[in-house]
């Protein structure tokens, strides 16, 4: 097997990311409502902006989700990436 090691941290940031129940609740509020902003995803969950924040930041570093700016609205959406680790979880 010949991967590079980038590729095997790319692998670790990735599971890293989704090995958080509240970073796998967003994922999946994504997958069914994309295009929320940090604000709408509070409100729907009921959590504090100051922690979905911080986790969106988390999801998109990982390349799980990505983000899309409209005024001062920063949206998110899930990517093919993310929309595979919720298969995955499902699957388990």
């Amino acid at each position: 097997m010949n991967h590079s090691r980038k590729k095997y941290y790319q692998w670790e940031a990735m599971y890293k990311a989704a090995a958080n129940h509240r970073r796998l609740e967003l994922l999946m509020t994504l997958q069914d409502k994309p295009g929320l902003t940090v604000e709408q995803l509070s409100e729907y969950l009921d959590t504090a902006f100051v922690t979905v924040a911080p986790h969106l930041q988390k999801l998109a570093r990982a390349g799980l989700i990505e983000k899309w700016y409209e005024g001062n609205y920063v949206h998110h959406r899930i990517t093919k990436l993310g929309k595979s680790i919720i298969s995955l979880c499902i699957m388990l």
